[in-house]
């Protein structure tokens, strides 16, 4: 798992893939993203408009959120909601990101219609640094429902590159893929690039968003050439179809997409 909390982004991993996936697993090796870099979405711009509502955990409206669509930056109003009125768009997927102090980032990719007004909920979760270890000892993380994140010694670094030494605090929120709501918590939508450079429709079978700060508050990152390894619970319901292995998965924030970045084992 690298590349967690990238510079004080957000990163989350999912367990899936249109080849179905599974929880209680470990990360167990990386596979290179090959020509990702060179990945260009489709484009089909036409004109529409969209209605957007934010909400926090508890589904109350959050308000004065900050939100970005296609070069706007939008303020939400009392109630959560914001609008933008007859825009170009990409109508072969848009995404809108979605930042308020104490969240984690939330975003949305969509599909609008020409002269058509979209309609999108993002129900954001709350970002609280109520764990940590030594970044010279290392140390494992564990959620309230039962998602552990183990993190090797002298593992950490800061924005800059160099080593990081002192305590690592850690934000976690782990997704029921069991739940309606994850679809409304989850960034971007079940799209993906796999390691072929093709896209994919994904199922999952759970997402957990990290977030690592230092003493200062400063954004850290996993070292060049380190890992994390990652567990997940598979939900009761779930497990009669969860194979041995799946492709794992993570979200980059500036495509709106998930991209194939490692694999998990039941």
């Amino acid at each position: 798992m690298k590349n967690l909390g990238i510079l004080g982004l957000l990163l989350v991993l999912v367990f899936s893939a249109c080849r179905q996936g599974v929880n209680e697993v470990i990360v167990q090796q990386e596979i290179p993203l090959p020509g990702i870099e060179n990945y260009v979405p489709d484009t089909e711009m036409i004109n529409g408009s969209l209605v957007g509502f934010i909400t926090d955990e508890n589904e109350e409206p959050v308000a004065d959120a900050t939100v970005r669509f296609n070069g706007q930056t939008l303020t939400t109003d009392a109630y959560g909601y914001f609008s933008v009125e007859n825009k170009a768009m990409n109508a072969l997927g848009a995404l809108v990101q979605v930042e308020k102090e104490g969240y984690f980032k939330g975003s949305r990719r969509f599909f609008p219609k020409a002269d058509a007004t979209s309609q999108i909920k993002i129900q954001l979760l709350p970002k609280t640094f109520d764990a940590s270890f030594s970044s010279a000892d290392g140390g494992t993380v564990r959620t309230t429902d039962g998602a552990a994140i183990d993190f090797a010694p002298a593992s950490i670094k800061t924005a800059d590159g160099s080593a990081y030494t002192g305590t690592v605090h850690v934000a976690t929120q782990w997704m029921n893929p069991a739940l309606n709501q994850t679809l409304n918590q989850m960034p971007g939508n079940l799209q993906g690039v796999n390691t072929e450079v093709e896209t994919v429709a994904l199922a999952t079978y759970g997402m957990i968003a990290v977030e690592l700060e230092g003493d200062n508050g400063e954004a850290l990152n996993i070292a060049d050439g380190q890992t994390a390894t990652l567990t997940m619970p598979v939900p009761t319901s779930m497990l009669a179809n969860a194979p041995a292995t799946i492709p794992l998965w993570s979200f980059h924030e500036t495509l709106g997409l998930w991209i194939e970045e490692s694999s998990a084992t039941l």
